[in-house]
């Protein structure tokens, strides 16, 4: 099933939502301080188990980038690299709405000291979840963010980010998902 973005009011807004302004051409509606704009809000989440698919839309971008800032804030020492990667970081393909953040740390015995500022970030540690030398966090329930920290040097970092390079270069490639 494909979901499509709700319009709604700005904000406020529930901690699973980013507003995007002027998105689209719409009605205006009043607002807070009193001007007028049209709002498209974008819900991220995902239940356990299911499997759904939402139209590509540019605020999943917005959502990253607000998302990683407050990242780096909590865990900034040990970060090298950080990069919006999954379905949600390819224009122009449905995606399911998690957003998936990959970030690039030197050791992966080192950056268990990032565990805590994650999880007062609001994030469930879930260990390597299958993945060896992986530390993998949840956000949201339903779902809405998944973590991967890994060494930048792993094939785990290599391989997420050609196979994104790969989708944002070829438009066709990233059709045929």
């Amino acid at each position: 099933r494909q979901l499509e973005p709700s319009y709604r009011l700005p904000p406020p807004c529930g901690p699973n939502e980013y507003p995007v302004t002027n998105s689209f051409p719409t009605s205006s509606f009043p607002c807070r301080g009193g001007s007028r704009f049209a709002a498209l809000v974008v819900t991220l989440g995902l239940a356990s188990g299911r499997v759904e698919l939402a139209s590509d839309h540019e605020a999943w971008a917005e959502a990253y980038r607000r998302e990683r800032a407050r990242r780096l804030e909590a865990i900034a020492p040990r970060i090298l690299d950080v990069r919006h990667v999954g379905s949600t970081s390819v224009a122009g393909v449905p995606a399911k709405p998690i957003l998936d953040i990959l970030i690039a740390v030197e050791s992966f015995e080192e950056a268990v000291v990032c565990v805590e500022p994650m999880e007062r970030l609001g994030y469930r540690y879930r260990g390597e979840h299958g993945v060896p030398r992986r530390h993998y966090f949840v956000k949201g329930d339903p779902r809405t963010h998944h973590v991967h920290v890994v060494e930048r040097a792993s094939r785990e970092w290599t391989a997420m980010v050609r196979f994104r390079a790969l989708l944002t270069s070829d438009p066709e490639a990233a059709r045929r998902l």
